[in-house]
């Protein structure tokens, strides 16, 4: 009995010196946006970024994206607060700025620069990107110039002849916010892309 006890004494000292390999953190991916990204009137868990995350995770990807969504953000606001939208450890981050730059009249050319300087930003931490483009911007060039991905237009698929179609946009919304199907088809839309970034932000 006595030999038994200091086997299993043994073997208890034994366990504790055994380090096991921790369990890998899930990919943090970040969507950066505005209204278009939260789900103005509808609430985040109808929004594009809660979509492609279920199917993500469906798809046995150990993925976490955030919804960094602020109505009425704009590119400026976005690289003012980039640091706390994108914290450390974050693997990579889905821009998609500029509407409201638009809307409050922002020159062009400062929406470019201050788009380039996030992507820029968060390249050289490292971070994976993939910049979303809208009409009139074509912002591939940004893309390119910092190795990102790009999605030419975010409204593809609820648009027609530039404008949003009624089916998908909030009712009685001055503004047409996307609805739950609206939400729904920029995600299957968006969703090989996304994939592919968590793919890269993965290895």
């Amino acid at each position: 009995m006595r030999y038994w006890r200091r086997i299993a004494a043994a073997l208890s000292v034994a366990m504790t010196l055994i380090t096991f390999p921790a369990a890998a953190d899930p990919i943090s991916v970040v969507a950066l946006g505005d209204s278009n990204t939260n789900g103005f009137g509808m609430g985040r868990a109808s929004a594009w970024p809660t979509l492609i995350e279920k199917w993500l995770r469906e798809k046995n990807y150990d993925v976490r994206i955030r919804n960094a969504g602020v109505t009425a953000r704009t590119t400026g606001g976005g690289l003012k607060r980039l640091n706390s939208a994108a914290p450390e450890g974050t693997d990579a981050v889905i821009v998609f700025l500029g509407r409201n730059d638009l809307r409050f009249k922002v020159s062009a050319k400062t929406t470019r620069r201050n788009l380039d300087q996030i992507v820029r930003v968060l390249r050289e931490r490292g971070i994976e990107v993939l910049l979303i483009g809208f009409e009139p911007y074509d912002i591939s060039a940004i893309a390119k110039e910092y190795g990102a991905d790009y999605y030419p237009d975010f409204f593809e698929g609820v648009t027609e002849n530039g404008v949003k179609q009624s089916r998908y946009v909030l009712r009685f919304d001055p503004f047409r916010h996307l609805n739950a199907s609206g939400h729904k088809v920029i995600a299957e839309r968006l969703l090989p892309s996304i994939e592919k970034l968590v793919r890269r932000a993965g290895r």
